[in-house]
This record gives structure tokens, sequence and C-alpha cells, in this order.
């Protein structure tokens, strides 16, 4: 092992650090993440089921991301997923304050090889506390680099405990439900599937097509009972053509969380929706892409949308 910060392994911190920076932000600007890693890049990091993957990107029980567009992807599940513990939208227009997340690596254990370099790493939230929660997050870890000849990323192997840091995200978020009587809903698990979407769930729900103009397919009761419309009355219609917004509704937000969605992000928004009579009400809208087929080859066949209104209607 050679620890020297001399020469070709010194430039290898600045990509490392870039990339971790812009995953911390969600980045989408795939030329940014260009600056410090390759355009097929691969990412690995242990399952997460308390945000959105692809089931088809499961490799020997490790996610295994490839190319920039997954690495882009992966990055904003993990802020859609923290966002949401304290129903906040990476998109809103009336709140200021986002989620926020910094990436720090260890300058002191630093350990290169010929081809990469391996040190600890920490990723702490930094306001989730100012959002309303009981406690921040973190999550200690272990990082391995290689790189290729141009000095960027090739690959990125992240090593940490992700039930350590979903029980740190079940308690920063803890409601007053008796412990063993929580429900999925509950114990923040993030559907990835059409079959985990369509479990009975206590969350309005509303699946959709993948692509513009995102019909309908399936709504589940507490959706029908939130929203006013009849299962049949809003299968093979979209949210606009059902009057689901109106002139209180932020369009510039809701675009920028169309343009996520047909990028088949995870994404999220606080909007103000119209039910079918016309009341209106404050909406936590997350939307997650999902796969038809869990043994399938990871496609997305299909969007969720989980609605948690704030507040009374108006």
């Amino acid at each position: 092992k050679i620890h020297s910060t001399d020469g070709k392994h010194g430039q290898w911190l600045k990509p490392v650090r870039g990339a971790l920076a812009l995953r911390a932000s969600g980045e989408p600007n795939r030329d940014r993440w260009r600056q410090f890693v390759e355009d097929e890049v691969v990412l690995v990091h242990p399952i997460t089921p308390y945000r959105s993957y692809k089931p088809g990107d499961v490799v020997s029980n490790r996610c295994v991301l490839m190319g920039i567009s997954d690495v882009i992807q992966d990055s904003a599940s993990l802020l859609v997923a923290l966002a949401a513990l304290c129903k906040t939208g990476i998109h809103e227009a009336e709140r200021k304050l986002k989620v926020q997340v910094r990436f720090s690596i260890d300058d002191e254990s630093l350990h290169f090889s010929e081809n990469g370099l391996m040190c600890p790493f920490e990723m702490r939230s930094v306001n989730l506390s100012a959002l309303g929660l009981k406690s921040e997050v973190s999550k200690n870890g272990c990082l391995k680099a290689a790189f290729n000849e141009e000095g960027k990323i090739k690959q990125l192997e992240l090593f940490f405990d992700p039930i350590s840091f979903w029980r740190q995200m079940q308690a920063a978020a803890k409601s007053d439900v008796p412990r063993g009587t929580e429900t999925l809903d509950d114990l923040l698990m993030t559907p990835n599937t059409l079959q985990q979407a369509l479990a009975d769930s206590n969350e309005a729900r509303l699946v959709t097509e993948p692509n513009r103009p995102f019909r309908i397919t399936h709504v589940n009761e507490a959706w029908t009972n939130l929203c006013g419309f009849t299962r049949d009355e809003a299968v093979g219609q979209t949210v606009a053509s059902l009057g689901m917004q109106g002139d209180v509704t932020d369009m510039n937000t809701v675009a920028q969380l169309v343009d996520e969605s047909e990028e088949h992000r995870a994404t999220s928004m606080v909007v103000t929706n119209y039910d079918k009579l016309g009341a209106k009400f404050r909406n936590f809208l997350q939307v997650y892409p999902l796969t038809g087929d869990v043994q399938g080859d990871g496609e997305i066949s299909h969007l969720l949308g989980v609605l948690k209104p704030i507040g009374a209607k108006f």
C-alpha cells in the first residue's frame, strides 16, 4: 500500500471529493459528473430498502449501477428518501430550506494502490432537525475508487451498514406507532416493483404509465377517498385531465417533477391540488419508478405516485 498523496495519487482525491459532492446535492447535470467520472462509471453499494432502486440492478446482494444516468438516478433517490422523512419535496416553491447532506473522507486514513484508493467516509445530514425531525442521520463506511488513465473514476464502491442507517431514519421520523404494529408505510420501505406498489397501503397511491402523458393505470382506495374520483373515472386519465391542477397549482414545480419523472428518477414535490369537488389541498407527492417483474430485466414499466395531504382541505 502506498500512503503518499504526491503525484497522481494526490490528484485522485479531487474526483473522489467532486463525485461525492455531486452525489450529496443530487446533481442532474451529466456534464458536471463527467468532470470526475467516466461515462460508463460503475457504482456499487449495499441494497437500500428505504429508497428507490431497480431490482434488476441487484447483483450478488449489492446494487450495481452502470453509467452516469444510473448514478444520477441513484443520487436523486437518496435525497428523495431523506426529504420524505419531513414531508418536504425536493421541489417546493414555498419552502426555501431544502434537505442537505454532506460527504467527507478521512485524509489521515487514505490507502493508495497502483490503480485506486480506499478510505473511510461519512455521510451526514445537515438540517433535518431544522426541518422538524428529532435528530440528524449519518452513516460511516469505506469507499474504494478505481481510476482510468485520465484520472477519472471508473468504479466506485461504497461499503456501509444500510440497516443501521435505515433505523436512524425511522428514529428521526419516529411517530407514536407502537413497536411491533408498524405497517410497511411506517417502516419507510420504498416500493420498487409494480407488485409492491399495488400491495395494501394506507397511503394514497396512483400508478401511471412510465412516459408522457402519464396516464393512470391503477389507484387505491386511499387515493379515491382523498381525491374523490372512482377507479373507473381515474384509470386512463391523467392528473391534469381530471382537473386536479388549477389556478393555485405551481406549474413550474410540476414541470420540474414531470421532467425528472420522464427520466425515470425518483423525485418529489409539495404542491396544491384539487379534488373532484374543487376543494384544494396541499399535497406532498413522491414519485418512484417501478419495474413490472421482480425477476425481470429491470426495465421501468410504471411510475408510482404517493400522495400525502398536508393539513385540511380548503
